[in-house]
């Protein structure tokens, strides 16, 4: 699907690296308020915010490569495989957002 050279797999794409900086944002904010990273595959990475920045940037541009490879092969295939990172990555962020919304004492974000 193309609108005005603008496919539907960039749509998703630029929804994905969306949510990856939305993690990258909240999951700093989180611990910068005491709290912890859950994947234990993240806690090294996570405390220093380029690397996690740059970890996340590698690998959006890896799902979505093989998103457009699979894209080739099989119709929509690429789509799928985006929109299933971009569910997982959307329940991730309303996860960080709803301990920054527990974190907070006035159940709103910090500085609003």
């Amino acid at each position: 699907m193309n609108f005005h050279g603008f496919t539907f797999l960039g749509f998703l794409s630029v929804i994905l690296a969306g949510l990856f900086l939305a993690d990258v944002v909240t999951t700093a904010l989180i611990l910068e308020m005491g709290g912890s990273e859950l994947n234990p595959l993240m806690i090294d990475i996570v405390s220093h915010p380029w690397l996690h920045s740059i970890v996340k940037f590698i690998a959006a541009l890896f799902v979505i490569a093989v998103a457009c490879y699979t894209e080739r092969l099989k119709k929509n295939a690429g789509a799928a495989i985006l929109v299933i990172a971009c569910s997982i990555f959307l329940l991730v962020v309303a996860h960080n957002v709803c301990v920054l919304i527990g974190f907070s004492p006035s159940g709103v974000f910090p500085g609003f």
